[in-house]
């Protein structure tokens, strides 16, 4: 984690990379800033999208992620937030089948510990998220690892 959390912080000149350092590590007033760098860096609404949907479930600003998710060009990352919107508005059944279009393995793995979380099965969330860091490699599981030192601190203990 340490060489991960190092490589990250020495990429302030590379917004696309330093996103994700201050995404994890919650540093509120950088990431306005990196934003509009990247909105201005990139013009393509394609490119822009995963951003902008990243930004906004970090912001808990769920139109904006509903706002970007159409224009999202990778399915995997499409159906992770059409996911995450779902399980915001409370439709966890809708939720889990919507998992099965997911191929990224550390993706299904992080939303069916949300579910599980949601839903009061801290046991079984505890279990997913740990796979879910297990499944994922360099900066993603640097992402989760963070995330869940905040949210299920027993998923991330030694």
């Amino acid at each position: 984690m340490d060489r991960v959390d190092s490589f990250l912080r020495s990429q302030k000149n590379n917004p696309a990379v330093y996103i994700q350092y201050i995404l994890a590590n919650r540093l509120e007033d950088e990431s306005g800033a990196i934003m509009e760098q990247l909105m201005s860096k990139y013009k393509r609404v394609t490119v822009q999208a995963t951003y902008k949907a990243a930004y906004g479930l970090y912001r808990k600003d769920m139109a904006a992620v509903q706002e970007a998710v159409p224009h999202i060009r990778y399915s995997d990352y499409r159906a992770y937030y059409e996911t995450v919107l779902l399980l915001e508005d409370g439709k966890a059944a809708q939720a889990r089948e919507h998992l099965e279009s997911i191929r990224k393995q550390w993706m299904r793995l992080a939303l069916l510990a949300e579910i599980e979380l949601k839903a009061g099965n801290s046991e079984t969330a505890i279990k997913h998220a740990r796979e879910a860091v297990d499944a994922s490699r360099g900066i993603q599981r640097y992402v989760l690892h963070k995330e869940y030192e905040r949210t299920l601190p027993q998923a991330v203990e030694a």
